[in-house]
């Protein structure tokens, strides 16, 4: 007769402890910093001031007027954009401004004699190193906002009168939070291009993290969690004209200054290099 107790399940016959990873990511942690600040050197390889190198192409959406894939290494963003069109709301004159999409649009400036520019940005679930919810979160709206700012004032909107541009931004993989704003910027530069969009320059964007008193252009994810501050510049080369700057973290004013020429000085050879990318799509076509 079997007297054992159904209900109850049985142990493995030997328990091992779980792996603890904690302490070696520390360790990790620490040497990436140590090897920064006491070396230059960094667990990529790249020199300091030194970008991840880009791929740009256009025209992947063939329903959209314009399209982009942009590139670095780890990072990959789309973005696709639509318009001018005419604006959905009914009434004359309709919504007129600049709009940034969210859960709801909030309008920067409004006037009958310029378009409504829209900007949609999304991480895909699967983008990050957690998965993100398919529901937009508070951390995209604040990411739509800062690209949208960033992109109006080099886009024509006067030209476009009663009519709407709609911009859409997917993060397919990240690695940095800064550093996939600013391949956005990049990404979403370059499709308002594709798309035939009048601008007065084209916007760059490049990201840098403070590690004690040395800037490092381009941070991945590993190197943004141990930078003591962070600052996103975009601005239009041939105009010298800065069009968004965030910054976290606390820094002197002359770092800050510091920051700045070294952004401006790698964003000018990204605008290159961009530049290259659309002048062989347009000998393609």
């Amino acid at each position: 007769m079997n007297t054992g107790d159904r209900r109850r399940v049985n142990g493995p016959e030997r328990s091992v402890a779980p792996i603890s990873v904690g302490q070696e990511n520390e360790d990790l942690a620490k040497k990436i910093k140590q090897d920064i600040v006491n070396d230059n050197k960094r667990q990529c390889g790249r020199n300091l001031n030194q970008p991840r190198p880009l791929y740009l192409k256009t025209g992947l959406v063939s329903e959209a007027n314009g399209s982009a894939y942009y590139e670095q290494d780890k990072i990959r963003v789309a973005c696709a954009v639509y318009g001018p069109r005419p604006i959905k709301k009914s009434g004359a004159g309709g919504s007129a401004g600049t709009n940034i999409s969210g859960a709801t649009s909030t309008s920067i400036a409004e006037s009958t004699h310029r378009a409504v520019f829209t900007c949609d940005f999304k991480y895909s679930a699967f983008s990050c190193s957690w998965r993100k919810s398919h529901m937009k979160d508070s951390d995209e709206k604040e990411i739509a906002m800062a690209i949208s700012q960033a992109l109006c004032p080099s886009i024509r909107l006067e030209l476009y009168p009663k009519s709407s541009i709609d911009m859409f931004i997917t993060v397919i993989e990240s690695d940095g939070r800064n550093s996939t704003i600013a391949a956005a910027i990049n990404c979403a530069s370059a499709a308002l291009a594709n798309a035939g969009i009048e601008m007065y320059d084209m916007v760059i964007s490049t990201s840098i993290g403070l590690f004690d008193s040395k800037w490092v252009i381009d941070c991945p994810q590993v190197e943004e969690d141990q930078s003591d501050s962070s600052i996103l510049i975009a601005l239009m080369p041939s105009a010298n004209e800065i069009t968004q700057l965030i910054q976290q973290g606390k820094t002197q004013v002359d770092q800050v200054q510091e920051a700045i020429e070294l952004c401006t000085a790698v964003g000018i050879k990204l605008y290159a290099a961009a530049n290259q990318f659309l002048s062989n799509s347009l000998n393609k076509n």
